[in-house]
């Protein structure tokens, strides 16, 4: 495993828990501690949201987690490519972007604890989209330490019961749990098209045209589905000759 991805898997695992034949182990102090030392001292976390958290938060989030879902897993896969490659790309300041697939699940058997939230045990089993997230690595130091996990998108929205919302608003909407104030303003449900990456020079061209789709009626929609289905297909031709091509180059 390459460095990197070995960091990501100590990060991602799936999951931290107590061990109920050893009463001096505590599993959420463990990823605290093993998770600290692959961490810059300025790191952040970030949603497509305005909120950022820093490390104390961030390993407060992660806690309260682990105590209310303690099967939490996020199925994370790094983004690879078609030649099994982890795609490495480079970010600000010299920093190395690490791509990723996750679609965390778990189920609701502990107290959750969230933004002055106390939500009972509920039974109920989670399944988030999944979601695009990139990881800024900082290797300026030696060794290298994650200074970002930024959640960029939602990719896929099939088979998930949190209204296809990731993060903290999906969580809560899957918990019937409205969000609370002040968090609303800056956590507040994020329909899946505006969770789109800001760096898309054709951001703003996607979403005009996604709410020119929802005015139509079902009628015009089903020609549309036919049209993206033939523009696929012949997206798919182009894809292929240019592979093919590109070994010649």
């Amino acid at each position: 495993m390459e460095p990197l991805e070995a960091i990501l898997h100590t990060l991602f695992r799936p999951k931290w828990e107590r061990d109920p034949n050893d009463s001096e182990y505590d599993g959420i102090k463990e990823m605290r501690e093993v998770c600290s030392e692959k961490l810059t001292v300025s790191f952040c976390h970030s949603w497509p949201t305005p909120i950022t958290i820093e490390k104390d938060a961030y390993f407060e989030h992660l806690e309260a987690m682990a105590e209310a879902f303690p099967d939490w897993s996020y199925r994370a896969k790094v983004w690879r490519s078609s030649s099994g490659q982890a795609q490495e790309e480079e970010g600000k300041d010299g920093r190395v972007v690490l791509s990723l697939v996750m679609d965390p699940c778990g189920t609701h058997t502990g107290v959750l604890k969230l933004f002055g939230e106390v939500v009972p045990a509920t039974g109920k089993k989670l399944t988030f989209p999944k979601e695009l997230v990139h990881v800024h690595f900082d290797k300026s130091g030696g060794a290298p330490l994650v200074h970002h996990i930024e959640f960029s998108k939602v990719i896929d929205m099939q088979a998930n019961n949190t209204g296809d919302l990731a993060g903290v608003p999906g969580l809560l909407f899957a918990l019937s749990r409205p969000i609370p104030p002040p968090a609303s303003h800056i956590l507040s449900t994020v329909p899946p098209y505006t969770a789109a990456d800001n760096r898309d020079p054709n951001f703003k061209l996607r979403i005009q045209v996604f709410k020119q789709i929802c005015r139509r009626v079902d009628a015009d929609k089903l020609q549309l589905r036919q049209l993206i289905t033939d523009q696929k297909v012949e997206l798919q031709r182009h894809l292929d000759y240019l592979n093919a091509i590109r070994n010649y180059c």
